[in-house]
């Protein structure tokens, strides 16, 4: 028996059209759409290209049309599920984003096409970097015909199907928080959805991670032109349907089976604030390109984890959307307030969808709070509105992710509590946040003896910052007497760095000067100051002008770690170059080396002559750095002491 049924939730609802559509409209908000359907399941697969057919500038590197690739691949996919007369679709395009008038227009064509309404339509983006913009009406445009093809296939050919949930767990080290040096949350689950005919034997596998598909990404800055391709996830979708073929291709023979090819999609998880590692560079003992090693880890446990699960063929499914209101900065980007969050659950499965780039702290809360054996985000969906963040790191507002939206920074919270309300609506709401009780403030002085003006920064990480101001974090300028102070600060650590600025900075980029120090870590405590005191000479040594290792010098025996480094310079009497070597598996990301340079398992200083030996080493992977303390505050500070590239090392 087939049940099929729609639901008004919250006393009101609306009776006919799409909810939401490309325009919100206000009499909508608050407003739950549900719809549940119960029975034996059937699904259909489809795909197709969506890879530029004509030239046109890519969303990073120099801004000129190009028609060149780093793979073709680039692809809309297309997942039916389909219970009595319910249809739930699923549309995954290999695009950073597609705001809420894209997405009307790309479910506007799909419904004219198959009638499936539009509130029944999930319109994702893998968030790939290496794709044009898609604000621009013809590749807008292109993509809403390749999507409605890829539906048109998949409508073609629905199959009986069973369907099972499981979650993978890789490595902590495959992912990094990018801007939080210290105690950021990583994600180390890979749920997986696994699609079965009605015999039991795999069809489809939908497989979800959050990091950020950028590492295949070309080019970032103007000065070269990058090429477009589907990022990791199109490696990995690749990687496993492959693999997988191999496996079965003559063994389903055997079994007296059509040969089947698996179909995989891909959804992008909470990957606002995680990045991949690419720490790993060996795969069953063999060195291996990092790129390869993230891809290989993720399409390995993807398949491992779908073989353990069991697939049921009668399934309750239901799917509820709800039209929220958030509040908007000043001067923001966006002046729509309105967005959507819905939900699809499918028997013991939770799968909460949203509009941005969430961080991992919010993705953790969904899993912990949404009451099911299965859960998954899938984001940036239906609409795009930049970085969703905890309501205390959108407050203190010093991280990219924290300041990257055009909504206030209560979004998070309002978010989440939303979207964790349709699965499970016996959750406890998250209560607002009290910047007095819930933040802290750091209160300092810079005793600086130059003559130009300086700035003081607060970031997340122990780093000198770039040039782009959206990487800044917060800055304030010292008064006179050298006094400065950050109020609504998280109770977590965080940097300081002091920069020397022109003498007509405005806050806009261009006008930076040297970084003078960076790195300095405060940890704050809510509802109190912390005291700090910068000393910060005007002055940085300037006569070593670069440290570079001579690789044939290495040499690891007994223990013993040798080696020398070329110095471009003199040093002075007094003056010696300092070294350490550190222990690998206690600097989980290079991406934060710099915090993690504040523990070595031993130091030596050298001389003019370059040469150094570490030793009393127990075997193990170290790190060799050397850097000139160009400041004089005694710890290695990138972007202002002089310092080799970390090299790696083998102790036996």
């Amino acid at each position: 028996m087939v049940l099929i049924h729609i639901l008004v939730a919250a006393i009101v609802f609306a009776t006919s059209g799409a909810a939401f559509g490309g325009i919100f409209k206000g009499a909508d908000t608050g407003k739950v759409i549900e719809r549940t359907a119960e029975g034996p399941l059937r699904v259909g697969f489809g795909k197709a290209t969506i890879a530029p057919p004509w030239p046109i500038e890519p969303s990073y590197g120099k801004q000129t049309p190009t028609f060149e690739f780093y793979h073709h691949e680039i692809e809309v996919r297309a997942l039916v599920l389909w219970v009595g007369e319910l249809k739930i679709l699923l549309v995954a395009c290999d695009v950073i984003g597609i705001g809420a008038d894209g997405v009307d227009v790309i479910k506007g064509k799909i419904k004219a096409a198959t009638g499936i309404p539009k509130e029944n339509m999930i319109i994702a983006a893998t968030h790939n970097h290496s794709y044009p913009r898609t604000r621009r009406k013809k590749v807008r445009d292109w993509i809403a015909q390749q999507a409605t093809e890829a539906v048109v296939e998949a409508l073609a050919e629905p199959f009986r199907a069973r369907i099972g949930f499981g979650t993978g767990i890789v490595p902590e080290s495959i992912t990094v928080n990018r801007h939080r040096a210290v105690g950021g949350m990583v994600n180390t689950h890979l749920p997986v959805m696994r699609i079965d005919d009605i015999n039991g034997d795999p069809r489809g596998v939908l497989f979800n991670f959050g990091s950020h598909p950028n590492i295949f990404t070309t080019s970032w800055g103007g000065d070269r032109i990058g090429k477009f391709g589907p990022g990791w996830p199109g490696y990995a979708r690749q990687w496993i349907e492959m693999t997988y073929g191999l496996k079965t291709l003559f063994s389903q023979y055997e079994r007296e089976q059509d040969y089947h090819d698996l179909f995989t999609i891909f959804v992008i998880g909470a990957a606002g604030d995680q990045q991949p590692g690419l720490d790993a560079d060996e795969l069953d003992g063999k060195k291996v390109y990092p790129r390869e090693a993230f891809v290989t880890t993720v399409g390995r446990k993807v398949l491992e984890t779908m073989e353990g699960i069991e697939t049921k063929q009668d399934v309750r499914m239901t799917f509820r959307s709800k039209m929220i209101e958030l509040p908007l900065k000043a001067n923001g980007w966006r002046k729509e307030s309105r967005t959507a969050v819905s939900a699809l659950i499918i028997n013991d499965a939770a799968i909460g969808i949203i509009p941005g780039e969430l961080t991992a702290e919010l993705g953790a809360r969904f899993e912990q709070e949404a009451g099911y054996g299965h859960s998954l985000l899938i984001t940036i969906a239906n609409d795009y509105i930049g970085y969703i963040t905890s309501e205390k790191e959108a407050f203190e507002g010093a991280t990219y992710e924290g300041k990257g939206s055009p909504f206030g920074p209560e979004r998070g919270r309002i978010i989440m509590n939303e979207v964790i309300g349709l699965v499970n609506p016996n959750s406890t709401p998250a209560e607002a946040l009290d910047p007095h009780r819930d933040l802290g403030t750091i209160r300092g002085r810079v005793r600086y003896d130059g003559r130009r003006r300086i700035i003081v920064g607060l970031i997340g990480d122990a780093i000198s910052p770039s040039g782009l101001s959206r990487f800044w974090g917060r800055r304030v300028e010292p008064d006179s007497s050298g006094g400065f102070a950050f109020d609504r600060v998280a109770p977590w650590t965080r940097f300081l760095y002091v920069k020397e600025v022109s003498d007509d900075y405005d806050g806009k980029e261009g006008k930076d000067g040297r970084t003078l120090l960076s790195g300095e870590a405060v940890t704050v405590t809510a509802a109190q100051a912390t005291e700090v005191d910068l000393k910060v000479p005007g002055h940085l040594k300037d006569h070593i002008s670069a440290l570079v290792f001579e690789p044939s010098s290495l040499s690891v025996e007994k223990g013993k770690v040798r080696g020398r480094i070329t110095i471009e310079g003199e040093l002075r009497e007094d003056e010696r170059i300092v070294g350490g070597i550190y222990d690998r598996s206690k600097m989980p990301w290079t991406w934060h080396t710099s915090y993690y340079l504040r523990d070595p398992v031993r130091t030596v200083e050298i001389d003019q002559s370059g040469t150094f030996e570490f030793g009393k080493l127990s075997a193990g992977l170290y790190t060799l750095v050397f850097w000139f303390d160009t400041n004089g505050n005694g710890r290695p500070e990138q972007g202002v002491d002089v310092m080799t590239t970390a090299r790696g090392v083998a102790v036996e």
